[in-house]
Order: structure tokens, then C-alpha cells, then sequence
């Protein structure tokens, strides 16, 4: 297990979160990791903070104009020399453990992806709050019929009683598989762009495996995107519902999924 694993960081603003993430990263246990860090024309100064981190070797930085995270991890995988690909967010904690983990399960199941089980920690007391990706399997690779019939669905819709979330987050792809299926995020969607890139991506994979070990903290903060008011919600929200039609009429999933 020697093969290089790009962790892409986009961030905008983070100056609070950055200099702590990247420390955090180093200390993942498996050791050919690169960061790229993918700063989405921040205004407070964060670049200072982590200048001695920056080597061009592990840590890589990228200043790039304000476009929307979106822009900034396309740029992450056009920058990837991995085999592997993980996206992680600034503010959030892995396990030491999470690259090393996620490498060895999708070499030694074979698969095309692997998502992680995660907990949420709250930004004040750093304690885990909850479970909030219950699925049906544990450590169990699926295939092409239950990724397109069961996780696709419940990504979509949760009247199944279990939530699958639709993150980049918690994942671990081939890099290559994301080349030659020409995945990208779709920049200028300002809501749930994770939850597209991700169901273009499992709608293509011949198997994924879901692992059960809580791998990844997520950051419940109440300054974060997903708490802040948003002036332009309903607009947003209607363009991300155009968009994630106009995919699942593309791939001739929308009629049995319309339901």
C-alpha cells in the first residue's frame, strides 16, 4: 500500500480552521499523502498563517479567484497526482487513520469507491452528537443493481427511514476513474453540489464498499454555509432541482426514479 493519495482542500475564509487542518492531516498514519490546499480567493489573511507549511513536496498551495467551491476542487483533481482521491473539508477532523483505512479497503475489495461512516462533533464541546449515516449495509460491497435501485434512491429521497448523505466528504475515489468518466462539480450550483458530483459518480461505479468504522468528524458550526441565512434559497434551490433532473433524464434513471 505505497500508492500516493491526493487529499483536496478547498476553503474560503477558513483562517480559523486552516493552520489546525493541515497539522491534523500530517499525521494521517499513511504516509504518501499531498495536500492541496485550494484557497477560493479568501480576504482574511489565512495565507500567512500556513506559509512555513507550504513545501510544494506534500503541502501544495493553490490561490485561485472567488468561483464557489465547485471551481476550487475541479482545480484539486486537474492538480492530482494520486492514485486516489479524497475531498475533505477544512473545518473538519479524520481519524489519523482515515487515508490508511480507505486505501486498504478499495485495493483489497477492488472497487471503484469507498464511503466511511462519520459523526458530527459540535464546535464548541468537540463531542460526538449523533449517527447520521445509518445505512443498511456494514462493511459490505454493493453492486451495480443496489447502487442504482437502493443507494441512488435514498440519497434522493429518505422515506426508507435510513439517511445516505450525499457528500464528497468521506469518500475515497480513483483518480482515475474520475478522469475517464470526466466527473466534475458543476461550478455556479450554489446548493447541494456535493450531492450531484457524487450521484454522477455512483451511478457509474460497478461497486463501491461502505465502511463502518466512524472515520470522519464532520463539523456541526453554526456559522457554517449550511446554518446561514440564505437571501437567494428558493432560486438556489430550483437550479440544483433543474440540474438533478436534467442528470437523471441523461442517464435514463428519471422515470424510475420520479416517484
Amino acid at each position: 500500500m505505497n500508492e500516493k493519495a491526493s487529499v483536496i482542500i478547498p476553503f474560503y475564509n477558513s483562517k480559523e480552521y486552516l493552520r489546525a487542518s493541515i497539522i491534523q492531516l500530517q499525521k494521517q498514519s499513511y504516509s504518501n499523502i499531498e495536500l492541496l490546499l485550494l484557497d477560493d480567493g479568501s480576504t482574511d489573511g489565512g495565507e500567512a498563517e500556513i506559509e512555513d507549511l507550504i513545501d510544494n513536496k506534500i503541502v501544495f498551495y493553490y490561490c485561485l479567484p472567488h468561483q464557489g467551491v465547485s471551481a476550487a476542487r475541479n482545480k484539486g483533481i486537474e492538480e492530482a497526482r494520486g492514485e486516489y482521491i479524497s475531498f475533505i473539508d477544512v473545518d473538519d477532523i479524520p481519524k489519523e487513520d482515515y487515508i490508511e483505512t480507505l486505501v486498504y479497503d478499495i485495493k483489497s475489495k477492488q472497487c471503484d469507491a469507498v464511503i466511511c461512516n462519520f459523526y458530527e462533533f459540535d464546535n464548541d464541546k468537540e463531542e460526538i452528537k449523533s449517527n447520521i449515516s445509518d445505512t443498511p449495509w456494514k462493511n459490505q460491497v454493493i453492486h451495480r443493481d443496489e447502487i442504482d435501485n437502493v443507494l441512488i434512491p435514498n440519497m434522493i429521497s429518505t422515506d426508507s427511514g435510513y439517511t445516505i448523505r450525499g457528500t464528497a466528504w468521506r469518500m475515497l475515489v480513483s483518480r482515475k476513474f474520475i478522469l475517464e468518466n470526466h466527473l466534475k462539480f458543476q461550478p455556479g450550483i450554489a446548493m447541494a453540489e456535493d450531492l450531484l458530483f457524487t450521484l454522477q459518480l455512483y451511478h457509474r461505479c460497478n461497486s463501491i464498499y461502505i465502511e463502518s468504522d466512524f472515520l470522519y468528524g464532520y463539523r456541526q458550526s453554526i456559522g457554517s454555509t449550511m446554518h446561514r441565512y440564505r437571501p437567494n434559497a428558493f432560486a438556489d434551490s430550483l437550479q440544483f432541482q433543474s440540474a438533478l433532473k436534467k442528470f437523471l433524464i441523461s442517464e435514463k434513471i428519471y422515470r424510475q426514479l420520479q416517484e
